[in-house]
């Protein structure tokens, strides 16, 4: 099957969405325990005006009275290569993403994420490292250098904490030797 046009998808994601995007799926196993197996691919699409290029996402998924499975994709976001690979599970009306581990350009983003579908409430607990800030320049719109580690835990409530360290950081015309 194929979207011809993404952008009828914009009020359902509640982000500006454009593009097209084909999908495939499987279905196995039996009718008590069925697999299914989807895959996703565009060449060029925006989300909230984010330019994300050659995306391709591959997802399996089990036990549909509590879908689990495993979501794996690759894409150019902002000029960065970036990589996906998550377990996911479904139970109780929260989207779970377990074991998640994003990598775009030289910045590694690890860690769980919960979504309560009902609210759109967002938790997650994540650790990030990053050993080069320029490639982020782009999405900042503002000039950036140096390296970056954090850890940072979303609230449902829509609050964050964070705890990092930064060295050699630049932003904009503003150096900074150390953070902490």
């Amino acid at each position: 099957a194929s979207a011809a046009d993404l952008s009828v998808f914009t009020a359902a994601v509640k982000q500006p969405l454009a593009g097209k995007a084909q999908f495939t799926g499987t279905v196995s196993g039996t009718i008590t325990q069925p697999k299914i197996h989807l895959e996703g691919a565009s060449p060029n699409l925006s989300v909230a005006g984010t330019s994300v290029r050659d995306l391709t996402l591959s997802t399996d998924l089990a036990d549909l009275a509590a879908p689990n499975g495993t979501v794996t994709g690759r894409a150019r976001v902002s000029g960065m290569d970036s990589t996906l690979q998550t377990a996911l599970r479904l139970q109780d009306g929260v989207l779970t993403f377990s074991n998640a581990a994003l990598r775009a350009g030289t910045t590694d983003i690890n860690g769980a994420i919960a979504i309560t579908l009902k609210t759109t409430a967002v938790t997650a607990d994540l650790t990030i490292d990053s050993s080069d800030l320029s490639p982020w320049s782009a999405l900042a719109e503002v000039p950036l250098k140096g390296r970056a580690r954090a850890k940072l835990t979303l609230k449902p409530d829509g609050s964050a904490a964070g705890d990092g360290t930064a060295s050699s950081l630049s932003i904009g015309e503003v150096n900074i030797a150390d953070l902490r």
